[in-house]
C-alpha cells in the first residue's frame, strides 16, 4: 500500500531473513534535506567568494609590485641621467680648459712665426732692393747683373716655396715684386737657336761694311716668336727693309724689336707678358732666308742681346 502527503514522503524498507520475510516502514522529513542543501550551497558560495577575493588580492598585489618596480626603475634612470649630466659637464669643462690652453699656445706660436716672417721678409726685400738697378746708375752691365741676380733669386724662391717653412710665411709681396721686376727685363730667348751677327759686319744683301745692332736667329718659317719680356706693343707694322716687325716697350728704358716676321699676332697698344706669342718667323723685307732679326735697346742705344738673354 502507498500513501502520499504534501509534506511527507513514505519510505518502505524491506528486511528479508533467509528463513522469513517482514516489511517495516520509515517516514523522513523533506525540509532538513533542503536546509542541508542550502548550507552546503552557502558554504560553496562562501568558498568561491573567498577564492575570488583572493584572486583580486593577488592581482592587486601584483599591480602594486609592478608599479613599485616602475617607480624604482624611473628613480634609477633619473639618478643615472643626473650622474651622466654631471660627468658630461665635467668633461666639457675639462675640454674647454684644454682648448683655452691650446689657443694660448697657438697664439704664442703665431706671434713667434709672425716675428720670424717679418725678419725673413725684411731680409729678402732688402736683398732684392740691393740687387735692383736705379735709373741713375742704369747701364748694360748693371742691368745684366740685376737680371742674373733676379733669376737666381727666383730659383731660390721656387725652391724655398717647396719647404715646410714657406707655408708659415706670406711671400706674396716679395714674390710679386721679384717676378714683376724680372718679367719686365727682356731676358727670355724669343726663338730657339743661337744668337749671332751682332756688331760690325758686311751686309748680306748690299755687301757693305756696317754696324748690325741685332742678332740673327735662323729658324723654319712659321716658328713661334715669344716676347722676351713683359711690356706694351708700340709698333706692329710692315717696312720695306724690316718686313713685318713688332716693337715692345718693357719699361726701365728697355725695348725689343722683332723683324722679318711672317705673320704678326699682336697690335699696337696690346699688353703682353713674358713668353707670349707675338709673331711667327718669316723671310719678309730685306732678308736672305727664314730667320728672326732680334734687337735689344736701352734708352735707344743697342746692346748685344747675348748679354741679356739668360732664359730659354
Amino acid at each position: 500500500m502507498k500513501k502520499t502527503h504534501l509534506d511527507d514522503k513514505l519510505h518502505t524498507i524491506r528486511v528479508i531473513p533467509h528463513h522469513q520475510v517482514w516489511i517495516a516502514t520509515h517516514r523522513s522529513s523533506f525540509w532538513p534535506i533542503v536546509a542541508s542543501f542550502l548550507v552546503i550551497l552557502g558554504l560553496l558560495a562562501g568558498y568561491l567568494a573567498g577564492h575570488k577575493d583572493l584572486d583580486q588580492a593577488y592581482a592587486l598585489s601584483e599591480a602594486a609590485g609592478l608599479a613599485q618596480m616602475q617607480i624604482s626603475r624611473a628613480a634609477d634612470e633619473d639618478r643615472i641621467q643626473t650622474v651622466e649630466q654631471i660627468n658630461l659637464k665635467e668633461e666639457l669643462d675639462t675640454e674647454k680648459d684644454r682648448n683655452d690652453e691650446l689657443a694660448i699656445a697657438l697664439d704664442e706660436q703665431q706671434q713667434e712665426i709672425d716675428g720670424m716672417q717679418d725678419s725673413i721678409l725684411n731680409a729678402l726685400m732688402s736683398n732684392l732692393t740691393d740687387k735692383m738697378v736705379s735709373r741713375s746708375s742704369a747701364s748694360v752691365s748693371s742691368y745684366t747683373a740685376e737680371a742674373k741676380n733676379l733669376i737666381e733669386l727666383n730659383k731660390k724662391l721656387l725652391s724655398f716655396k717647396k719647404s715646410d717653412l714657406a707655408e708659415k710665411i706670406d711671400l706674396t709681396e716679395y714674390e710679386s715684386l721679384l717676378t714683376d721686376r724680372l718679367a719686365h727685363l727682356p731676358t727670355l730667348k724669343p726663338v730657339p737657336g743661337s744668337l749671332s751677327g751682332y756688331g760690325y759686319r758686311y751686309h748680306p744683301v748690299y755687301r757693305y761694311y756696317h754696324f748690325h745692332p741685332a742678332v740673327d736667329m735662323s729658324n723654319p718659317s712659321g716658328t713661334t716668336i715669344k716676347a722676351a719680356g713683359a711690356g706694351k706693343v708700340t709698333e706692329a707694322s710692315y717696312g720695306r727693309t724690316q718686313g713685318y716687325y713688332v716693337t715692345i716697350n718693357h719699361g726701365n728704358g728697355f725695348t725689343t724689336t722683332y723683324m722679318h716676321c711672317k705673320k704678326l699676332s699682336v697690335s699696337v697698344g696690346d699688353v703682353v707678358e713674358k713668353g707670349d706669342k707675338i709673331a711667327t718667323v718669316g723671310n719678309t723685307g730685306t732678308s736672305t732666308g727664314s730667320h728672326l732679326h732680334f734687337e735689344v735697346r736701352l734708352y735707344g742705344e743697342p746692346l748685344n742681346p747675348k748679354n741679356m738673354v739668360l732664359e730659354s
